[in-house]
């Protein structure tokens, strides 16, 4: 059997030249990435509590203004942060400004509250509960205030 040298050593390195190519070096260090590439990670949303039923959301609000009607009372409110949702609420955008019918108008000692927080520009927990149908027959965002949490009102704005 003849050895042909010529095509050994043709062989023996594109076999050299493979390796080289296909194998990384130790010291190599990774690839930069292109900015434009990097894609952010998409938004979070807070967990949704267990003790929040569906068409319920939990938010810190800052009363702007309260409008008294004959057949119920709205408020404006700047939403500050979302606590929680319960399933399938939609979704309250953190620094928009909502209007929203006061569903606790009845209740003296959460209007009281209320009123504090909004003359002394504190934010305030609130719970709204979400209606699609009553966002079609009045004026406001389909939200309707539920309850107040007793401390939020009390609470100094610097907390």
């Amino acid at each position: 059997m003849i050895i042909r040298w010529d095509y050994l050593i043709i062989l023996l390195l594109f076999f050299g030249l493979g390796m080289q190519n296909c194998c990384p070096s130790r010291n190599s260090s990774p690839p930069e990435q292109d900015a434009s590439k990097t894609v952010a990670p998409p938004p979070v949303l807070p967990p949704a509590p267990v003790n929040l039923p569906p068409g319920v959301a939990r938010i810190v609000a800052l009363p702007m203004s309260l409008d008294r009607q004959e057949s119920a009372s709205f408020c404006i409110l700047r939403v500050e942060k979302v606590v929680g949702y319960g399933m399938s609420t939609p979704l309250v955008t953190v620094g928009s400004e909502i209007r929203v019918e006061m569903g606790i108008a009845q209740d003296q000692q959460q209007m009281a509250q209320f009123n504090s927080a909004l003359q002394q520009k504190s934010p305030v927990t609130l719970t709204l509960r979400s209606s699609a149908e009553k966002a079609a027959e009045v004026q406001g965002s389909g939200w309707k205030v539920v309850g107040i949490d007793k401390t939020s009102a009390t609470k100094s704005p610097e907390e």
